[in-house]
């Protein structure tokens, strides 16, 4: 999960910076606020996807899941409604925030460790400063 949070926070930190520099202006805090709903959101699904026990009925998990996703789509329904309704001048840079903070899930995929995967020795380094050795 730490993968994720750093690779959503690099990503949609580089993209503001690079809004606010090529726009001169202050795009760049709408592109963080993208950023930040991507963020949210994903939290919320989070805690509604495990909010079960991994040990319960795999329909009860599944329905969790679902519950999750389903509450992050509202979400973020809800949140570009807002978005065009009151600042529809800032909506494409909201968006731009918004997809950089969903493209890091890839970006994290590369950086993250697979379970069951051979350890290479940055990963054997990362266990061992988690591990206090």
């Amino acid at each position: 999960m730490r993968w994720l949070i750093k690779a959503q926070i690099t990503l949609t930190m580089a993209v503001a910076l690079l809004t606010t520099l090529l726009t001169r202006g202050n795009q760049g805090w709408f592109v963080m606020l993208g950023g930040i709903a991507a963020m949210l959101l994903t939290a919320i699904a989070a805690m509604r996807a495990f909010s079960v026990n991994a040990q319960d009925a795999p329909k009860v998990v599944l329905v969790a899941l679902y519950r999750g996703l389903a509450a992050k789509i509202i979400g973020a329904v809800v949140f570009f409604v807002v978005i065009a309704r009151t600042m529809p001048q800032h909506l494409p840079f909201t968006v731009i925030g918004f997809v950089a903070a969903t493209l890091s899930y890839w970006i994290a995929l590369l950086w993250a460790p697979m379970p069951g995967a051979p350890k290479t020795e940055s990963v054997e380094l990362e266990d061992r400063k988690l591990d206090g050795r």
